[in-house]
């Protein structure tokens, strides 16, 4: 255990090898009791050294970390800005632990289990295949999260939350182009992908490149090399912004490579745009309902039902206060900008309504009221997630 510039660095020494069913080797970390003390005490009360780096063998790919939840418990109650980081072969992930803090149940035989793995050969199989739909895709690196509260031989997973998300990172094999790449979550029912919050990171000496991400608490992530064109966006002034997003799985196009630019954006439309952007489109929302808060014109089979629940729990967008949400409307430019400060809001940013996110028009004119297109729409979310470092340029 030493304490280093970013915080007390811990390689557990009590392990276990298992066997998968594959074939592979599962290499299970011990952290007892007196390590958890032995942390804290070296943390003290030092804003510098409160973060925890658990760290496994660098060969490992697949990691499984037994943490004993009443000392968690007690550590966060004694440092609330703690932070703890678990690194392995594979890549890093960042307990959350203030959605952490509440779930012990002062049972000392509780546990928290992080689970980081390298996917089986058949499951990067699965997910060649389901880049190789996208034209030009292709699968760079993946891990796989499982998050769990074990007891008395019992596992229940921690669920992931819409609007919540931690941190972790995957390892690439080669320095990569930041542009180019992106990071995506994988849907096994759906078999696609949805766009997670990245950014590109370089070790000075080091020919690997990392992808760090803000994601869920569990699934399967992975990082594809995808660069999509369209051949209406040729010499158009969103172009680069339309093929960015596009590239995130954010926005699509319309198919036989036209992206439509300059058609109106309707109000389901730009929500599950929106959901999406913010790493929430594979996190479902509660169905809506027919119950008081439920919107009359929105069946519970819509495509876009499940983005728009989301994006009520997260307080991203209303109705017109007589239970309706006219999700086949135009959204208005001033509509769009008001999601995008209350999506701004939900992640402890503050914007401002008008001039940062929507351009004016060559007569000095705003336009709040006119209907938004699609390159309007792009542009204005490309600023949004360049604010919330959620893109890199």
């Amino acid at each position: 255990m030493t304490v280093t510039k970013d915080g007390v660095r811990y390689e557990p020494t009590t392990l276990n090898f298992l066997k998968n069913a594959d074939g592979r080797a599962t290499v299970e970390l011990f952290i007892r009791n007196e390590d958890m003390e032995e942390m804290s005490r070296l943390t003290g009360s030092a804003t510098e050294r409160r973060t925890w780096i658990i760290a496994a063998p660098s060969e490992s790919e697949d990691v499984r970390i037994r943490i004993p939840m009443k000392k968690l418990s007690q550590a966060m109650k004694e440092h609330t800005q703690l932070n703890i980081v678990v690194r392995s072969g594979t890549g890093s992930y960042q307990l959350p632990v203030k959605q952490l803090a509440d779930l012990s149940n002062g049972n000392t035989s509780q546990q928290l289990i992080v689970h980081m793995m390298k996917p089986s050969a058949e499951l990067l199989k699965v997910l060649t295949s389901a880049a190789s739909t996208q034209p030009g895709a292709h699968l760079m690196a993946a891990v796989q999260f499982q998050l769990h509260l074990e007891q008395d031989g019992r596992q229940e997973p921690i669920p992931d939350r819409a609007g919540i998300l931690t941190t972790g990172s995957i390892r690439l094999p080669s320095s990569q182009s930041a542009r180019k790449m992106t990071a995506v979550k994988y849907n096994a029912k759906t078999k696609t992908f949805s766009f997670v919050p990245s950014w590109m990171e370089r070790t000075e000496g080091e020919s690997n490149s990392i992808m760090n991400m803000k994601h869920d608490y569990n699934g399967i992530f992975a990082v594809l090399k995808y660069a999509p064109s369209f051949h209406d966006l040729n010499g158009h002034w969103a172009k680069a912004n339309m093929e960015l997003l596009a590239s995130k799985f954010i926005i699509q196009g319309r198919g036989n490579g036209q992206f439509a630019p300059n058609d109106k954006v309707t109000r389901a439309e730009f929500t599950s745009m929106l959901v999406r952007a913010l790493g929430s489109g594979d996190v479902q929302g509660q169905k809506l309902s027919k119950d008081a808060d439920a919107f009359k014109d929105v069946p519970a089979s819509a495509w876009y039902a499940d983005a728009l629940a989301t994006a009520v729990q997260l307080k991203l967008v209303e109705g017109d206060g007589n239970g309706s949400f006219h999700p086949n409307a135009s959204i208005t430019r001033e509509q769009l900008a008001q999601m995008l400060v209350n999506a701004a809001r939900l992640t402890g940013h503050h914007l401002e309504l008008s001039t940062d996110f929507l351009n004016g028009y060559l007569d000095r004119t705003l336009r709040p009221n006119g209907d938004a297109t699609r390159a309007e729409a792009g542009v204005a979310l490309t600023r949004l997630l360049l604010a919330l470092q959620y893109i890199a340029e």
